[in-house]
């Protein structure tokens, strides 16, 4: 029995013993009844066959909602996001559950998750507006930018991302009561943002490790985006300091540029960005660790 308690996430050798023993002094009639509600789950819950949202029906009840907005879709990783979002009783749109993040350490690749079935969605012509609310991590970066990149084949959906706490997402699901006038500045910004994520820039997809120096190209190749689309200061430390030196190291092996899928020149983008690196670092001399 603990064996196989141990077996769930989050629950080790001791809480499983601990399950164990409370199922044991359990009345035999609510433990058939545990039984039953866990079978009954996994054979009648399915996931939805638009958003891939856990479902008891064949497409779930936000799907199925005329009240809610059809135009709009929040991209999340796990089911789990959308009751998080759900709780703040804000958010009125659809959404997609990707199933996780592109990982190509751990063997994920995009065929792997739930895009094609979203671009799917977005190729009906329905939808206006793509929330990607993925995570920070490396993963999530990489997945982010594999997304943009699907993307620009719909001119007419407008992708909205570098959500990172609820606070902001509120901030940005108010905008709908006071929507924001399109301006010059405004106009500017949004082609410098373009410009900036379209251009020769390293989208951190990991295909290019392991470096035969050990540098750590997908953090490496693109510090300047870290550094200025998130608090900074974590990467300032002495040991990022060390990590962006290496780069000095690089001995221009061309390996990262022949399994780099958008043909960059890594080597060169590794030196820019040290560059730039150290230029941030002489300006923020008094906050360096």
């Amino acid at each position: 029995m603990t064996g196989e308690l141990s077996k769930l996430p989050g629950i080790g050798r001791r809480t499983a013993l601990r399950l164990a023993i409370h199922i044991l002094r359990m009345e035999r009639d609510s433990v058939a009844e545990m039984t039953e509600s866990i079978d009954r789950f996994r054979n009648e819950i399915r996931y939805c066959s638009q958003c891939n949202n856990l479902s008891d029906e064949e497409i779930c009840p936000i799907c199925a909602d005329r009240e809610r907005d059809h135009t709009t879709v929040c991209v999340v990783e796990q089911v789990a996001d959308v009751l998080s979002i759900e709780n703040t009783r804000q958010y009125r749109g659809l959404y997609h559950v990707l199933g996780g993040v592109i990982s190509p350490m751990q063997g994920i690749a995009p065929s792997d998750l739930k895009i094609d079935l979203l671009i799917e969605r977005i190729a009906q012509g329905t939808i206006r507006e793509v929330i990607l609310a993925i995570s920070t991590s490396v993963e999530g970066e990489t997945t982010l930018f594999y997304l943009l990149n699907r993307l620009r084949q719909y001119p007419q959906v407008v992708p909205i991302y570098g959500i990172q706490r609820m606070s902001e997402l509120n901030q940005w699901l108010s905008l709908e009561n006071d929507p924001p006038q399109w301006n010059e500045e405004m106009q500017r910004l949004a082609v410098e943002e373009k410009a900036a994520l379209g251009g020769d820039f390293c989208r951190s997809c990991g295909y290019c490790m392991p470096c035969p120096m050990g540098i750590e190209i997908p953090n490496a190749a693109r510090m300047s985006l870290l550094m200025t689309r998130a608090p900074y200061q974590p990467y300032i430390t002495k040991e990022w300091q060390a990590k962006m030196h290496k780069i000095e190291s690089c001995i221009n092996c061309r390996r990262c540029v022949a399994h780099c899928p958008y043909s960059l020149d890594t080597p060169r983008l590794l030196r820019d960005q040290l560059h730039w690196y150290e230029n941030f670092c002489q300006q923020h001399q008094s906050e360096l660790g």
